[in-house]
């Protein structure tokens, strides 16, 4: 079952991403004080289930407040899991629910999303691209 994560659940959310993320987690603590402020944040939601969590956060466009976005900004598991899937259908349903009309998200850290975007059925919207700053 994916639900929406309550500040009891933080530590749980550190650990799992702390999983995931292996060697890159960095600064554990300023990551569960970042968690803690999304779980608090009315316009992002963190969803989980056993193994999943996805956090999408709801935008208005600065040029036109009545264009709702929404953007999935992380996920992650402990494990491979098809959970990945209902979160990603469980942070559909909430930006909606939140008067978005788009629900956006991508791959920053890696890998192909093509498989689970076909799966819930999204299109390419755009290609993105970085430049490199160095240290």
């Amino acid at each position: 079952m994916i639900r929406r994560a309550t500040l009891a659940d933080t530590k749980w959310i550190l650990d799992t991403a702390v999983k995931a993320y292996g060697d890159q987690m960095r600064e554990v603590e300023a990551t569960r004080n970042w968690i803690v402020a999304r779980i608090k944040d009315e316009d992002t939601a963190i969803l989980r289930g056993d193994k999943a969590v996805v956090i999408v956060n709801v935008h208005r466009k600065f040029y036109d407040p009545s264009i709702v976005r929404a953007k999935v900004i992380f996920f992650f598991t402990s494990e491979p899991t098809i959970e990945l899937l209902a979160a990603f259908k469980a942070a559909a349903r909430w930006a909606k629910s939140r008067g978005a009309t788009r629900l956006q998200f991508d791959r920053s850290n890696g890998g192909s999303i093509g498989p689970l975007a076909r799966r819930l059925g999204a299109v390419i919207d755009y290609h993105s691209y970085y430049l490199e700053l160095g240290p």
